[in-house]
Parts: structure tokens; C-alpha cells; sequence
């Protein structure tokens, strides 16, 4: 089972970021399907090639995660609120106020962000 998720997250890799993709969104209709593993797994693959940034935009009104750091979209300096995860790449973890949520729903809050962070990372991996 274990070569077979390989396989996948090699296939998902090298039908876009092999393909040239810079930013590559991982979601699901249902929760619990394993959309926050295959991310991981993906940005994992990407750090062997390529600087590489975990995005986790995907409830931002969810419990906070221990990685979790206090940023929004908007935010000039976010990619300093990125963390060194052990896999190799850096996580930046969405744990907004109730407050702050609404900037996480900008499409174009979230567009200018990503094009600020590709300023310094070659790959980025967005766990919706």
C-alpha cells in the first residue's frame, strides 16, 4: 500500500511541478480523505528538487495546530512567519481570529500573498 501512495504522490509531482507549475493546491470534498497527507507528501517530494513552502489554508477556523502562527494574507512580511518543518521544507500553518478570517477568503489578498512568497520559494504546496 505504503509503494502505491509513492507512486501517486510521483505522479501528482511530475503532472505539475515537473510540468513547470510553481503552485499547486491540494483539496477534497469530504474531510478525512487525506488531503493534508498527500500535501505534506507532495511538498516532501518538492524539497528534493526545489525550495519548497507547505501552505495550510485548510479551515482556518479549525483548532489551532502546534505549528499554527499568527499571519494573514495581507501581511508584507508572512514568508517570515514560515516554519522549518523536519521533511526538509517550511510550513506556514493559518490560525486566524474569528476577526481575521475574512482575509483568508480574498482571492486577491491570497493571490498577491502566493506571488510574494514565490519571491522566495520555488515550490509552494496549499493544503486546502
Amino acid at each position: 500500500m505504503w509503494g502505491r501512495g509513492l507512486r501517486e504522490v510521483e505522479t501528482v509531482y511530475l503532472q505539475t511541478f515537473g510540468q513547470g507549475a510553481r503552485v499547486v493546491g491540494i483539496t477534497s470534498v469530504r474531510s478525512g480523505s487525506g488531503v493534508s497527507t498527500l500535501a505534506s507528501a507532495l511538498a516532501e517530494r518538492c524539497q528534493r528538487q526545489s525550495r519548497t513552502l507547505l501552505v495550510g489554508l485548510a479551515d482556518p477556523t479549525a483548532a489551532v495546530p502546534a505549528q499554527a502562527t499568527g499571519w494573514v494574507p495581507a501581511d508584507a512580511d508572512v514568508a517570515e512567519y514560515a516554519i522549518a518543518d523536519s521533511r526538509g521544507f517550511d510550513t506556514l500553518i493559518a490560525s486566524p481570529t474569528p476577526e481575521q478570517s475574512f482575509a483568508f477568503r480574498s482571492a486577491v489578498a491570497v493571490r498577491a500573498m502566493l506571488e510574494r512568497l514565490l519571491e522566495t520559494y520555488e515550490s509552494i504546496v496549499i493544503d486546502l
